[in-house]
């Protein structure tokens, strides 16, 4: 009688530990999808840095009629500047039902950048929003690691950017993009870079006998006058980069520069062509 008991029992937990490894009834098998992001080098090269700070992710169903899973980003930090390239950085990852998903959308919380020059820059997203439509599919009990490449693009002539999504660096590892062509990389807290402190000008008797600004100015043909520049900036700024006297009347103050005249610029030692 113990015997038939015992085989009852042992039936019955071989029956229950077999169900519990089975998802709930009526529960879709799931797989995680890791965030990454990237930076395609367009005009990177006039930052020191690009710290973006991300809010939230959108990810749409291939079924419309399913709408999309909200992910939170838990305010993600990001130096655009050092993902140029094959870099890319973890944002977030969320459990996902198994199966097919149209797109992602990226909601942007914060950007602060700066120029080579240390003058903050205006990085903007012309739509509010970065979406990249490229379906790909979640497999159950899988990790899939998506790729949302991000580019800053130079608005013209103009000391403006725009930050854009880049579909052709986008998409699933291994299958949009070749796990050779992703390096995941940890980053460290974004920090604003250190300005630089204000010297004043050489002149023509310093010790180690280099040419004084205002000197290298008159004789290459400028013509010594007073502006207002950044705070950052010193007497005699590199007017052949952008930003040095753009600041705003706020964060400004007068400083000597050297006007070249037309089509031309001071490099800092000497009056050159513009754009050379």
């Amino acid at each position: 009688m113990k015997a038939v008991f015992f085989a009852v029992l042992f039936a019955a937990l071989v029956l229950l530990l077999g169900c519990s490894s089975q998802p709930p009834a009526g529960q879709a098998p799931t797989g995680k999808l890791v965030l990454l992001v990237s930076d395609e080098e367009a005009n990177i090269g006039d930052f020191s840095s690009v710290n973006v700070t991300f809010d939230s992710a959108r990810v749409f169903f291939e079924d419309e009629n399913k709408g999309f899973k909200e992910m939170p980003l838990n305010d993600a930090k990001a130096d655009l500047v050092q993902l140029i390239g094959e870099n890319a950085l973890s944002v977030g990852e969320l459990q996902l039902e198994a199966g097919r998903y149209s797109k992602i959308e990226l909601n942007v919380k914060a950007i602060e950048a700066y120029l080579i020059s240390g003058d903050l820059a205006d990085v903007k997203i012309p739509s509010e929003k970065l979406q990249i439509t490229r379906p790909f599919t979640i497999d159950a009990n899988t990790e899939t690691k998506f790729v949302f490449d991000i580019q800053v693009v130079k608005k013209g002539q103009t000391y403006e950017y725009n930050l854009m999504p880049n579909i052709a660096k986008s998409g699933v590892v291994g299958k949009d993009l070749a796990a050779g062509e992703v390096k995941e990389v940890k980053e460290a807290k974004p920090e604003k870079p250190e300005e630089p402190e204000a010297k004043p000008p050489e002149t023509a008797g310093d010790a180690d006998g280099k040419k004084s600004a205002e000197a290298a100015c008159t004789e290459s043909g400028g013509t010594v006058i007073t502006s207002f520049c950044c705070t950052s900036a010193g007497d005699f700024p590199n007017s052949c980069l952008i930003g040095a006297c753009g600041c705003g009347p706020g964060d400004s103050h007068e400083v000597k520069t050297c006007d070249c005249g037309e089509s031309k610029c001071f490099n800092g030692k000497e009056c050159i062509a513009q754009g050379v």
